[in-house]
């Protein structure tokens, strides 16, 4: 029996993704090329049928038909993420963002004070468009459905 297929990308698949959004519109052999650059070995033909298997999966699409064929993704890195970082929110910390943020914060040693200061930044500019109108997320439902 075959495995099902799953929504979210797993760990090639992201590294996959990363140098889609860096490159734009991407051959197998680009994105081979630049994972053999970055000391990260992949068979061709391992990395091409992921590659179409991420086509299946729908996180990257086929632009060209013609050879050598392209490839785009299919969303944003910021709605990947988004999308990622909602899943693991709801799946593991209840719907809490707080919990959440209070876990990845507690969870490191050492936070650079620009990383501090760009989180300050968000909350402050969260306040001022309003925030959650309905009150606290974690008793909200998520605005998308999480990926299963």
């Amino acid at each position: 029996m075959a495995r099902p297929v799953a929504s979210k990308p797993t760990d090639a698949e992201m590294e996959i993704l990363r140098i889609i959004w860096k490159r734009g519109d991407s051959t197998v052999r680009d994105v081979h090329d630049d994972l053999l650059a970055a000391g990260r070995a992949h068979s061709y033909s391992a990395l091409s049928t992921t590659m179409r298997t991420m086509v299946v999966k729908g996180s990257i699409r086929l632009v060209d038909e013609r050879r050598p064929q392209k490839f785009a993704a299919v969303a944003s890195r910021a709605d990947t993420y988004a999308t990622i970082a909602e899943d693991v929110m709801h799946r593991v910390f209840g719907g809490s963002i707080a919990k959440l943020v209070r876990s990845a914060l507690g969870g490191q040693k050492h936070h650079s004070a620009k990383e501090i200061a760009d989180l300050r930044k968000l909350l402050e500019e969260f306040d001022e468009k309003g925030g959650d109108k309905a009150g606290d997320r974690s008793s909200s439902k998520p605005s998308r459905k999480p990926p299963k």
